[in-house]
């Protein structure tokens, strides 16, 4: 259409014409919504999903023999010097160590095992009862770990336990005892912490490990299989209630949800009713206040 028919086509419109004012507001109108209207949301997306629900508690452990068997001198006179090391290992009756009094007295292994340590090597004056060396069965190990009351009451005996961090693959450990009494610690930052031991049973320890090393330890306190599993970053507070924003048809929609369990990653679902969460639903992840029920998304991709 050139210049000409366009002025002619607009003069043959009757501008008194009640309709085409009407009709020319509306697509004004229309315009104008389409300009105005606040652009999509950019958002992170998660889905609900099915499977086994964990919590657990994330503590630092380290290695110990489970027996250790401290070698006292059995009387007073003279060491001789030590020849064994840490680390060798020995038979039980093989000879540790010689104290010369009135006659040389002999000390002996009293089990298999190695030598962990030894607390007097050189030749010298030895009082009774004063120690000589330790031992211990470096394969037969087990873990402690210093845990916060708050959390240690979830532990009980027989919780799985998931050993990794320490310099090889993950081993597989069980609560075997949860100590009665607390202890009062201080941490890192200086302040005041009521923990309590926690041992585990560590069934067959690696050569690699020893007595005394370092660990990291995931106790399992709650485990169940078939759950329906929420991300905890796709819920937040709505007045009183928990609440998420399902995805539908690429807008925020408004969902209150109820809690059974809720940990730093995964939140477990009470019992959904027929609009609730399902198996496969899209939830807004970190949702800002900026988002209101009905907001058109745009998913990240």
């Amino acid at each position: 259409m050139n210049e000409e028919m366009k002025m002619k086509w607009i003069r043959s419109i009757n501008w008194r014409d009640r309709k085409v004012w009407i009709v020319s507001g509306v697509l004004l109108l229309f315009i104008l919504y389409f300009i105005m209207r606040p652009s999509p949301h950019r958002v992170e997306l998660s889905k609900v999903r099915k499977g086994v629900y964990e919590q657990h508690v994330l503590v630092e452990g380290k290695t110990r023999v489970k027996e250790r068997f401290v070698i006292l001198s059995p009387v007073s006179g003279v060491l001789e010097r030590i020849h064994h090391h840490a680390g060798d290992v020995v038979k039980k009756g093989d000879h540790l160590a010689t104290i010369r009094w009135d006659s040389p007295r002999r000390v002996t292994a009293p089990v298999d095992g190695a030598i962990l340590s030894i607390e007097r090597e050189s030749e010298g004056p030895i009082e009774m009862g004063s120690v000589i060396m330790t031992l211990g069965n470096t394969q037969d190990l087990e873990v402690e770990a210093d845990v916060l009351t708050r959390e240690a009451v979830h532990v009980q005996p027989g919780n799985a336990v998931t050993l990794f961090d320490w310099g090889g693959p993950e081993l597989q450990a069980t609560v075997k005892r949860v100590e009665p009494s607390g202890r009062t610690r201080i941490s890192a930052l200086g302040v005041e912490e009521q923990r309590t031991r926690i041992i585990m049973e560590l069934p067959q320890a690696p050569p690699q490990l020893a007595d005394g090393f370092r660990v990291q330890c995931r106790i399992v306190t709650v485990s169940r299989k078939d759950s329906l599993i929420l991300p905890t970053a796709a819920l937040f507070r709505s007045g009183e209630d928990w609440a998420v924003f399902r995805v539908e048809g690429n807008k925020a929609r408004l969902l209150k949800v109820v809690l059974e369990m809720r940990g730093p990653d995964d939140a477990l679902p009470g019992a959904q009713g027929e609009d609730g969460l399902k198996e496969g639903d899209a939830v807004i992840l970190f949702p800002g206040e900026g988002i209101l029920d009905g907001d058109r998304l745009s998913p990240m991709p």
